[in-house]
């Protein structure tokens, strides 16, 4: 591992780069928002991770496997959506009738899924390290009392709940519109029940697998 420290160090720095531009360089606009903010963005913090944990290719299948169960499930509730006037997710391309929301979010929701594995995973990561640093070693302690990786997780889910239904009400009805009757509540609770079921399907992962800590 010490081997690629440069390696890492020049490739989260160039990503961190990359993603302040796009996020505060205004280079986004109605026609390629979907293209940069849920691919482009997107994949650049998928990157991040993999140079951020430089994981082994079991951790990078269950990546994949749980990037694909996201982007199938954000692909089949988005449609739902649409079919009962919930919301509408607007711009990007469509092929009507089979897929009537933005292509480019549901490939962004893979790339999401992706990044959330490693995410999840940073307690196990915690674990590992060995450092005589008294903070490191702090983290790391706590990461080994059984309650606390799991409040880690779902303090992520319930955080990326708050920034996905501010993203969505502050998009813009070009990008995204509520439905008659819906709430912004309603997609505050949508982000929160999605991200269990995603936290759920990691754990599934988990338990195929032998045992980890923690």
């Amino acid at each position: 591992m010490k081997d690629h420290i440069m390696l890492k160090l020049f490739g989260m720095i160039g990503v961190c780069v990359s993603l302040i531009i796009i996020l505060f360089g205004g280079i986004k606009n109605p026609s390629n928002f979907r293209l940069i903010s849920d691919i482009i963005q997107n994949t650049l913090i998928s990157i991040f991770m993999l140079f951020l944990f430089f994981p082994d290719n079991k951790k990078i299948r269950d990546a994949i496997y749980l990037g694909t169960f996201v982007m199938v499930f954000d692909f089949i509730l988005e449609s739902i959506a649409v079919k009962f006037d919930w919301w509408y997710s607007l711009g990007g391309t469509t092929f009507p009738p089979i897929i009537i929301v933005p292509l480019e979010m549901i490939v962004g929701f893979f790339f999401l899924g992706f990044s959330f594995y490693f995410i999840f995973d940073i307690p196990v990561y915690l674990v590992k390290i060995r450092s005589n640093y008294s903070l490191i070693k702090f983290f790391t302690n706590l990461a080994k009392k059984k309650p606390i990786p799991h409040i880690f997780r779902i303090t992520i889910v319930f955080l990326n709940a708050i920034i996905g239904t501010n993203g969505d009400l502050t998009a813009g009805e070009e990008i995204w519109k509520m439905g008659p009757g819906w709430a912004p509540i309603y997609t505050f609770f949508i982000w929160l029940i999605g991200g269990l079921i995603t936290l759920s399907f990691y754990y599934f992962l988990q338990n195929k697998k032998t045992k980890i800590e923690p």
